[in-house]
């Protein structure tokens, strides 16, 4: 006979324990291990730690699952490399273990913002397939970043071969923790399996302890504010997509990718979205290539002025030496 016994508490965050009563020890063990391993391998579903403690979520993994790098507007050297190289990593293992080397990876993702990195990881996750920690954040009202740092690595091992993904990492370690960071991913403890996938647009908030030793984040992947080749090909998926009457002309294509320079693929996004919307809201009154000209005017003024407060949005990735040669 086997039974469980579950306990929660709490209001706000509730917490739940579950203890397993049963007459043979040997049962229980096989149960929980069942439990575990059919909760670390459910498909289409993520483990997420946020505010201390570890969640499901279907959502994310249904996201994960709808990522396809088809869909994806990258450099080929970019995209290229990035993809072989987590790739290899769970495909090398017995050679990673014949040879004595650290079967662990971090790539660290960096780069504007809008310009592809959360959308790349997850069509990279879809890809592997391997069980995914995904850290929303390290601080909880009950515990210490430090201790949620700690749980974070305990519980990543044991879903190893798996990958733990840290987005804005900038944002979720800060110089008290830095320590506790670096030591769980680069220190005694063996963290076999472990790919580490993070990103940053603001790399020059990060210690260089953090961004310019290899072992901790293995390779540094610029994604470059999209060039001239790189906007055709999204304008032209973007005309593929739609029908006839909200296509770009091919003329009208031609200067559009002329005239975006500096665009981010969100702005590139934002450019025709609001211009299929105003096309609709005009009716038939003009053609995509005048009502697509009208909000590019709207959207570059916009640009300017964010760059007049924060600055080029490329410059501060180069000013610490993440230039293209970081994928060489």
């Amino acid at each position: 006979m086997l039974e469980i016994l579950t306990l929660t508490w709490g209001v706000e965050s509730p917490d739940t324990v579950h203890w397993v009563i049963c007459d043979s020890a040997d049962v229980a063990q096989k149960f929980i291990h069942a439990v575990w391993s059919f909760d670390e391998l459910a498909s289409k579903r993520v483990l997420v730690f946020e505010q201390g403690s570890f969640s499901r979520s279907a959502q994310l993994g249904l996201s994960i699952a709808a990522g396809r790098f088809d869909d994806l507007v990258l450099p080929e050297d970019l995209e290229r490399d990035l993809r072989s190289d987590a790739r290899r990593f769970f495909e090398r293992r017995a050679f990673y273990e014949e040879h004595r080397l650290p079967w662990k990876r971090g790539l660290l993702l960096v780069g504007p913002p809008g310009n592809g990195k959360t959308q790349t990881i997850r069509a990279l996750l879809n890809e592997l397939g391997k069980p995914v920690l995904y850290v929303r954040s390290f601080e909880s009202k009950c515990d210490r970043i430090e201790a949620n740092i700690r749980t974070v690595f305990q519980r990543a091992r044991k879903m190893a071969p798996m990958v733990l993904v840290l987005e804005d990492i900038d944002c979720l370690i800060d110089p008290a923790s830095r320590s506790a960071f670096l030591n769980e991913l680069d220190g005694l403890t063996v963290n076999d399996g472990l790919l580490t996938l993070a990103t940053t647009n603001h790399p020059e908030k990060l210690d260089r302890s953090i961004v310019d030793r290899p072992s901790r984040f293995d390779r540094k992947l610029h994604f470059p504010l999209p060039g001239e080749a790189d906007r055709r090909r999204y304008l032209e998926k973007w005309n593929a997509a739609q029908k006839p009457d909200l296509r770009l002309t091919a003329a009208g294509l031609t200067r559009f990718v002329e005239r975006t320079k500096g665009f981010t693929f969100a702005y590139l996004k934002e450019l025709m979205l609001s211009a299929a919307l105003r096309w609709a809201d005009e009716g038939t009154a003009g053609s995509m290539d005048a009502v697509a000209d009208a909000v590019l005017k709207v959207l570059a003024g916009e640009m300017a002025s964010s760059a007049v407060l924060l600055g080029p949005l490329d410059k501060k990735a180069a000013s610490i030496g993440f230039a293209e040669a970081t994928r060489s």
